[in-house]
């Protein structure tokens, strides 16, 4: 299933229009919103997964997203420390101002309203996005860390990673404004890259995957196959195929991703380019 149809699903096949109620806007506006920032997200994400270090941080967000409660709980739009988690996903997945600004932008165009409302839906959103990635992926990861720890192939009981409740967080600051890139308590200082130790982001105990996300970041560990874990093979790569079957991309690696990326940004343009050659020389 893909993570679209999650968030459809969600609290009770209405949580687009809570999310809307929220904010003040109408259904069809939040729907606009979340089409348009949803493909970002999803590209931002696949570039970065394609590092292990990429892979290592968002199974570490993953972990904090309370196992899908950011999603199916109705209260959660509303909560500041689930918007203060959304924040620290948009830090990670976005990685500076512009990106943010750029999202904000296009989500403005396609919607109708404004980019100052949009940033202040976008941790929202995001903790949304996350908490459905979570939903999706949690019984598979849970497989793939019992094999990991021995279980035979399923985890034992005191193994399976039990949802947590949202970590406790410092709630927003009371200025308002939404998100704009950057850490809310360092100014403008500089953004880590996937794999370096995200702010907010911390190790904690309640965090079900920490562990596993060590060992995708140390890159010592192979898995067996079958099961819903897949064919076997290195850790990262297995975790970056299920998360890109639910995020709607392949796991090409960064040759595929290039090929794409030039396919899709210039390819037209090469394309319009040979066709000009063809009719003048004609």
């Amino acid at each position: 299933m893909r993570i679209e149809d999650l968030l459809a699903q969600a609290q009770g096949g209405d949580a687009l229009g809570n999310l809307a109620r929220s904010f003040g806007i109408a259904p069809d506006q939040a729907e606009a919103v979340v089409n348009s920032v949803l493909p970002q997200l999803e590209r931002r994400m696949e570039r970065n997964t394609l590092s292990r270090g990429g892979v290592a941080d968002l199974v570490e967000i993953l972990g904090r997203a309370g196992g899908g409660g950011f999603i199916d709980r109705t209260e959660a739009i509303g909560d500041p420390n689930v918007a203060r988690f959304g924040i620290d996903a948009l830090e990670n997945i976005l990685g500076n101002k512009e990106q943010s600004r750029a999202v904000a932008a296009r989500a403005a165009r396609a919607s109708g309203i404004s980019e100052e409302l949009i940033k202040q839906m976008l941790p929202v959103i995001a903790a949304m996005v996350m908490g459905a990635l979570a939903k999706g992926a949690g019984g598979t990861l849970g497989e793939i860390l019992g094999k990991i720890t021995g279980a035979g192939g399923r985890p034992a009981p005191s193994q399976v990673p039990r949802a947590p409740a949202p970590s406790p967080l410092p709630k927003l600051p009371e200025t308002g404004g939404g998100w704009t890139g950057g850490s809310t308590t360092s100014g403008d200082s500089p953004l880590p890259i996937p794999g370096d130790d995200i702010p907010g982001l911390g190790r904690s105990g309640s965090n079900p995957y920490s562990d596993l996300s060590d060992m995708i970041r140390k890159g010592g560990t192979s898995l067996p196959g079958g099961g819903a874990a897949g064919g076997g093979g290195a850790l990262s790569t297995i975790i970056r195929s299920l998360l890109g079957a639910l995020l709607g991309f392949q796991s090409r690696g960064i040759v595929g991703w290039l090929v794409r990326l030039v396919v899709v940004h210039w390819g037209w343009g090469i394309v319009r380019w040979l066709i000009g050659r063809v009719l003048l020389r004609r």
